[in-house]
């Protein structure tokens, strides 16, 4: 979830993106309930981010797979 507002679901390779920020601090949130079974965060569910004009920006959030 961008900034409590946008969502966007990963894809098979769990890659996800949001088109067309606006510069400036944003906040990204991993939504755990949204998890597949048997995956869970391996990390800090939030983190922010500085996005500048005509740049693109990665955020990698850990996930690992349950025993």
């Amino acid at each position: 979830m961008l900034d409590r507002r946008y969502v966007a679901r990963t894809d098979a390779q769990g890659f996800y993106s949001f088109a067309q920020v606006a510069a400036g601090p944003h906040e990204l949130e991993l939504i755990q309930d949204n998890l597949p079974l048997p995956w869970s965060s391996a990390g800090a569910a939030s983190q922010r981010t500085e996005v500048r004009v005509r740049d693109t920006v990665s955020v990698d959030f850990p996930v690992q797979k349950e025993r």
